[in-house]
């Protein structure tokens, strides 16, 4: 017999899957639910221009926790967390997937990987500070890391 809880976490997975991100607001949500955001991010020219764009955007998204997972022919994309156990939105697996080709604005999508209810702010800081680490130059980059 099928459980009420693996029912309904079927049932939110599925509705979860089907929506489509919504634009980033601009402040900070007090509730959204079932969170998915397409943020448009400038991509400079370094990584527009590089062999390896998937290193160079690892390289800015790694502080916060993301690494390269998988390039498909519409996206490429990035992970971070575990698909288990805590909630924590330092803990889920979440990702952010860029459109391929890159281009000098490129749609970022983030998400969580498996299913989110709602979102309080942490996903929406998560995909703030996503596009301000991928915006940033050469030298706003060099500057920052060395702080």
């Amino acid at each position: 017999m099928i459980e009420a809880e693996g029912i309904a976490v079927t049932l939110f997975r599925w509705i979860y899957q089907k929506r489509k991100p919504r634009r980033l607001d601009k402040r900070k949500p007090w509730l959204k639910w079932f969170p998915k955001y397409t943020v448009s991010v400038k991509i400079p020219p370094d990584i527009l221009e590089s062999e390896n764009p998937d290193e160079l955007l690892e390289n800015r998204l790694t502080p916060t926790g993301f690494q390269h997972e998988a390039w498909t022919k519409d996206a490429l994309h990035f992970t971070r967390g575990k698909s288990w156990g805590d909630f924590h939105a330092k803990l889920i697996k979440m990702r952010i997937s860029f459109s391929h080709p890159l281009q000098s604005v490129s749609e970022m999508k983030v998400e969580v990987a498996s299913v989110c209810l709602f979102d309080t702010g942490d996903l929406w800081k998560v995909a703030t500070e996503a596009k301000q680490r991928v915006e940033c130059t050469d030298e706003t980059y060099s500057s920052a890391e060395a702080t």
